[in-house]
């Protein structure tokens, strides 16, 4: 195989039997073959490696580890990739059969640090696309990780010339790493491209971590969301430290409206929190549903969470 352009994809795998089979069918699918798939065997217990085994590729290759979680999996995959770029693809996700192909010859024309795509939620019975519009940024960037028009959150729709991201590490004990993740990339790279067509799979499971309903559950994305605002203090710069806190608040409005009844010592805590951000210096950094959304929560959040529920229905 050619190490030029060869591409890593790291395929951390954990009880996922019943999904991993169209995840190793859409890599054998690539129309672009110059690519090394690394399956890190988390420790699982059902039958996912052996559906490895059965519909192995000489493309794939299979590392074992104790059970660690995803960014520990990610973090021991880094380890073992040969690639100049590099891809993650979680083991109960697939993607088209052009991902890699489109993706490369984008990073290569437009001379980036990273490329990403939209996606597609895979549901039981139907499925729903979400796209970035097209358009390459580069300089300043750190300031559009918070403007969800300008980028994705997770790190599977993107991929990385490892040059690049090299001395970035997952934080391991977090369940929603990828805010950490894709907060430290936009810190240290220059430059990236959107590519307004969606190419990755993200199948939605009830019982994964994600879909969790739970109170416990919910909070997570805060203490994740806690770390990068602990990175933007020690900073010193004082719009990023707004732009953390702004995200919290508006995590915590999206929490809060699962919620069957807000109650005051909620609300307490969002204006609290509120008070730390300034909407005129953050405005320009978010995007307009965002504007809309927080300007209708300084109105009234009873209002807010009332039409926001009305839009999810």
């Amino acid at each position: 195989m050619k190490n030029q352009n060869l591409v890593s994809i790291i395929v951390p795998v954990y009880n996922v039997e019943k999904y991993i089979l169209n995840c190793i069918n859409s890599l054998k699918r690539q129309t672009y073959s110059n690519f090394e798939a690394i399956f890190i065997n988390d420790g699982s217990l059902d039958n996912s490696i052996s559906i490895i085994k059965k519909n192995f590729d000489s493309r794939f290759k299979i590392v074992t580890k104790e059970n660690g979680g995803l960014s520990s999996a990610r973090n021991f995959g880094l380890k073992y990739i040969r690639g100049k770029y590099v891809m993650f693809l979680d083991s109960d996700d697939y993607i088209k059969e052009d991902m890699i192909e489109k993706m490369l010859k984008t990073i290569l024309e437009k001379d980036v640090d990273f490329v990403q795509s939209g996606f597609i939620y895979k549901y039981e019975n139907f499925e729903k696309e979400v796209y970035l519009q097209e358009h390459k940024y580069s300089g300043t960037i750190k300031y559009n990780y918070f403007n969800s028009s300008k980028t994705f959150i997770p790190v599977w729709n993107k991929l990385y010339n490892y040059q690049s991201i090299k001395d970035l590490i997952f934080k391991e004990g977090y369940n929603f790493e990828d805010i950490i993740y894709t907060y430290d990339l936009f810190n240290c790279c220059k430059s990236y491209y959107n590519i307004s067509e969606a190419f990755y799979y993200y199948v939605q499971r009830e019982k994964s971590i994600m879909h969790d309903k739970s109170i416990n559950n919910l909070f997570k994305p805060i203490k994740s969301i806690d770390v990068i605002l602990e990175k933007a203090l020690k900073s010193n710069d004082l719009l990023l430290i707004q732009l953390c806190y702004y995200k919290k608040y508006r995590t915590l409005i999206d929490l809060y409206r699962s919620l069957k009844h807000i109650k005051k010592i909620e609300i307490k805590e969002l204006k609290e929190i509120r008070r730390q951000f300034s909407y005129i210096k953050v405005r320009r950094y978010i995007s307009l549903k965002d504007k809309i959304v927080t300007l209708i929560s300084f109105f009234s959040y009873r209002l807010l969470f009332f039409l926001l529920n009305i839009k999810d229905r």
